[in-house]
């Protein structure tokens, strides 16, 4: 495409965000203690990568840990569902 406009084009790619990767061992530690706090049926270990933030992979660089996040529903919807304000917690799994 640069030829067709007579341009040349320079790529730079950084790689500038670490990817989050949690410690195996505090991931199932921290999924036995959301089992014990909100059940089995509302703790959610993340096979699959998806988006974490970035700051705290850093950090995990520095200090082997776990990310976690809470799914909560407003009290509106959680009384419409007949549900708990904690909807779950996802963990995301260490990898294997």
């Amino acid at each position: 495409m640069a030829r067709s406009f007579d341009v040349e084009i320079t790529v730079d790619i950084r790689d500038i965000f670490t990817v989050l990767e949690n410690s195996e061992e505090h991931a199932l530690a921290l999924a036995d203690v959301a089992r014990e706090v909100v059940g089995e049926d509302k703790v959610l270990m993340t096979p699959r990568p998806d988006m974490g933030s970035e700051d705290f992979a850093d950090m995990l660089r520095a200090v082997p840990g776990a990310y976690c996040a809470l799914v909560l529903l407003s009290q509106k919807v959680a009384a419409a569902n007949g549900s708990t304000l904690l909807r779950s917690i996802g963990i995301r799994s260490p990898r294997q």
